[in-house]
Parts: C-alpha cells; structure tokens; sequence
C-alpha cells in the first residue's frame, strides 16, 4: 500500500506542492501591510524574547546572542507538555491531550511572524505526530472533536492566509484510519464533506480552493484503490472535477489563468481515479476535447491522456481518440526536436553577446574578419555547424566525404532534453499499450497502434544519444558511434525526433474528403 502512494503520487504531488510553496510565499508577501487575527496563546507558552539572534556567516568572531533562563524554561515546557500529550494520546486520553494543541499548536500556526510563517510546513509534521499517535475510535473522536473544529475556524477566520491555506491541507489530510494498519486510509468523512463545500463556492478564495482541491485528489486515489467515501460525495466529486476541466466550476470564469490550469490539472487526475464514465461517455468526451486541444498546456493534456486510460473509451470513439493520440505524439516528438535547435541558438547567441565569439570555431565577429564563418552568420546558430564557413575549413581535420560535427549542447543541458524526452514518451508508450483504449479498435486500426508503439520505443532509445557505457568491452561500439563521427548529438537527436514525428503524423486514418468528388 505505502508503495502505491510512492509510486503513483510522487509526480503529481510534486507539481502541487510546488504551486502550495510558491502560493504561500506569495501570499506572506501580499499580506504583510494587512492585520490579521490570532488565536491565543495560553501565557505560559508566549516566549519572553521571540527576537531571533542575527548571525552573520562571514563574520567568525560574532557569537549567538544566549537565550535568556525564561527563555529557555519556556522552550522546556513547551517540550514537556507536548510529550505529555503524544502520551495522552497513545493511552486513548482526548481530553488532556486537547489542552496541548488548543493552548500552543493551533494558536501557533497563527501567528504572523516571518519565522512562523516559513515553519508552517515543520508545524503540520508536527501536529502530524498527534495524529498518528492516535488509533481507533479515539483518532475518530480526535479528528472531530480537537481539530477539524478549530481548523474549519482557522481557514474560514480573518487570519493570515498562510494560515488560512495551511488548515485547509491538514484538513485534507486527515484520516480515521491510516496505511500503520496495512490497507489503505479511511479519509474523514466530515473533512470531505467540508472540501467538497470549498468547491462548490463561485466565490471561494483561490488559495483555499487550491488547498480544497489537493485534499480531494488525495481522496480520490484512495477511492481508486478500495471503496472509503460516500456515494454521494463521490458523486459530488465527479460532478466538481467534470465542471473544472470544462472550464464549468463554480466562480471558473474569475480566477486566475495560472489557478484554473493547475485546478483542471487536479481534477484530470481525480476522474482518472474515479474511473466514472459519467452520462453517455461524457467524461471521456470531456478528456478527449483536451487531448485534442493543441492550445492546452502538454501537462494537462498528458493528465487527460493518463484519465482516459482509466475511464475507457467507447468503440464510437476509439478510432478518432487513436487518432487524437498520434497527433499528439507526433506534435510532442517534433516539439522536443524544435527545442532543441532552439537551446543550441540560445547557447550560441550567448557566446555572441557576452565575447563576441562563435562558440563553434571561436572566431570573432569584428569587421575586416576573413573568416567567411566569422564574418557572416555561424553554422551553428541552426545547430549544425555545416553551413556558413568555407569548405576547406570545415573539412579540416576530417575524412573526404565527412563534415565537420557542429557546436554540441553542454552535457547538463542535453540530460535536460533527454529527460524530458523520456518523461513524455514513457507516457506515451503507456497509454498506446493500454487495453482499456484499444479492445474496441478494429484490425487494421490496432496494426496503427502497433506501428506507434515502435517508433515512440525507438525514440525513447534515441534519447540515450550521446550517453556513453562506462561497463562496455573496449572495442565495443555503441548503436550511435559511426553516425556521431559526422554529427553533433544535438543534430542527431534533432534527425531522429524529426524523423519520428514524420513516421507517427503518416499513421493518421487517411479521411476521404466528403468535397471531393473527382
């Protein structure tokens, strides 16, 4: 179980947490001329010097100002009583556990100075402790009766909204029943029922819908793996991730560019998990539209493409969503070889401006210069090296016949490529070699599918150009090292992703023209 959460949701969680992390910065940043409120902290809890001593780390001699005796009691306390606590709690003690998280925890997520606000993320491991050190009935009673309580007051207050989004994540995270037990989580029903309310609200705040929204895909790939939520919120969580990736959600139409992309990218993935097909295939009419949206963001269109292989499609639409599917790839393969013709013009415009030198033969581009590479344009501003420059010059060194290997990416910006190369085609390949998409296909439209899945396995080979195998026999030859002895790695990767992207657009259905009578 643990595995599947490592394996399933690294991904995704690492594109969300990154917005949650940009968000709170932005939103500490824009709230710093505004009051908010605090809950308040029981007395003894209140540090008597929250000043925090100023280092400098060039200056050896400069010593930490010491904490004070009262300082340093209080620190003690704090510590004590929250081991009492973690205590109360194993032995099934709510009550006295309560006055812990009400006195000091709570109260501290709260507070507005620039140190508490950048802990916030070391205080929700914390309170995560409380949690975990509950079990059975009495988590339940935890969960209900100590936190969502004062986490609902916390995100719907007049407090920071670092705050504000900070509650919304716990709530979302909160289980009645964790993976310790060895099946899969039991998410607190009130909390859903609570994040399902957030979305349904056109005027929520975009913060605490990013924070709704990330809970709920927790949720629904728990649902993924074994029934735990209600009928009827899993209905309403359909109902809100179909709206969203149609651009229909509540409020949709007023929130920010950037907000709406990440909230249809979180709801792609949620009907992925719910696998609902909804009324006549309307789910994956939805999904599909995305696919073949050549002005969505590739990201979002890969998340469509990965629902889809969970939803299903109809046998009406297998032919045209393959189809779909080819263009796709062929669009991304051609994409990645335009990228990187571009890097290499972006590393040569650089040499340019910053020395006046072509990084591919170093000459300088200064007039009177005899260089016909130096005095007109550089080969290597398309990549190649070959144009430009006269003859004699560019085959010294070589064999007849040969050219001489353009300017090459450094090795950093080239496992750049070959990583995202790798991510998109891995995709890719597993979307055309799923079943669900290609039982409804007829003969010749599965021989399609085929034929795809062999170019996108050999462009995932080529994306190892370059690479060499430190393990091989000495006299071994890599499957490149002839051709890279006439071209650069970026141009031979450029030919292959070319070439790839030509082989996949040919496999398109050949659609007669209605207009054409002849």
């Amino acid at each position: 179980m643990t595995q599947f959460f490592a394996n399933q949701s690294i991904r995704r969680l690492f594109f969300g947490l990154m917005v949650v992390v940009v968000g709170l910065a932005n939103l500490a940043a824009s709230a710093q001329d505004q009051t908010y409120d605090t809950l308040p902290m029981a007395e003894k809890y209140v540090l008597p010097d929250t000043e925090e001593p100023v280092i400098d780390p060039d200056d050896p001699n400069q010593k930490a100002k010491p904490r004070s005796d009262a300082y340093r009691k209080v620190e003690n306390l704090r510590r004590q009583d929250k081991t009492a606590a973690l205590e109360a709690l194993k032995a099934g003690k709510v009550a006295e556990a309560a006055t812990y998280l009400t006195d000091f925890l709570f109260p501290e997520m709260t507070q507005q100075n620039e140190q508490v606000l950048s802990d916030l993320g070391k205080l929700r491991d914390e309170f995560n402790r409380f949690v975990i050190a509950t079990s059975g009935a009495s988590r339940k009673s935890f969960i209900e009766t100590v936190c969502f309580p004062t986490l609902k007051t916390i995100a719907e207050g007049n407090y920071h909204p670092s705050a504000r989004l900070n509650a919304i994540l716990i709530i979302g995270s909160l289980n009645d029943v964790d993976t310790s037990t060895g099946i899969a989580p039991t998410p607190n029903a009130e909390c859903v029922k609570y994040l399902l309310g957030l979305t349904e609200k056109a005027d929520a705040a975009e913060f605490l819908l990013v924070g709704a929204f990330t809970g709920l895909h927790r949720v629904a790939e728990i649902e993924s793996i074994q029934r735990r939520i209600e009928q009827g919120d899993l209905d309403r969580m359909f109902k809100m991730a179909l709206a969203t990736v149609q651009n229909k959600g509540p409020g949709q139409d007023k929130l920010s560019a950037e907000v709406s992309y990440w909230l249809k990218r979180r709801s792609a993935q949620i009907l992925g998990s719910l696998k609902n097909k909804g009324q006549n295939n309307e789910t994956s009419t939805a999904l599909m539209a995305i696919v073949a949206d050549k002005n969505v963001k590739d990201l979002l269109r890969i998340d469509a493409m990965e629902a889809l292989k969970e939803v299903g499609i109809d046998k009406a639409n297998a032919e045209s969503l393959i189809d779909t599917l080819i263009a796709f790839a062929a669009e991304q393969l051609e994409s990645e070889a335009v990228g990187i013709r571009r890097r290499v013009e972006e590393y040569v415009t650089v040499g340019l401006l910053l020395d006046d030198t072509y990084i591919i033969d170093s000459k300088s581009f200064e007039p009177g210069n005899n260089s016909k590479t130096g005095g007109d344009k550089p080969g290597a501003g398309t990549g190649g090296g070959a144009e430009g420059g006269d003859e004699e010059n560019q085959n010294k060194g070589s064999t007849k016949g040969e050219r001489k290997p353009g300017f090459d990416l450094p090795n950093h910006a080239l496992n750049t490529i070959r990583r995202k190369a790798k991510a998109y085609l891995y995709q890719f390949h597993r979307t055309f070699s799923e079943e669900s998409l290609t039982k409804e296909l007829a003969a010749a439209d599965k021989d399609r599918v085929r034929k795809a899945l062999r170019i996108i396995e050999r462009a995932l080979k080529d994306t190892d150009i370059g690479l060499v195998d430190l393990g091989k026999k000495p006299d071994a030859k890599t499957p490149y090292e002839e051709e890279l002895k006439t071209n650069s790695v970026s141009d031979l990767m450029y030919e292959r992703f070319m070439a790839a992207s030509t082989e996949m657009k040919a496999l398109k259905r050949k659609i007669e023209d209605p207009a054409d009578t002849k």
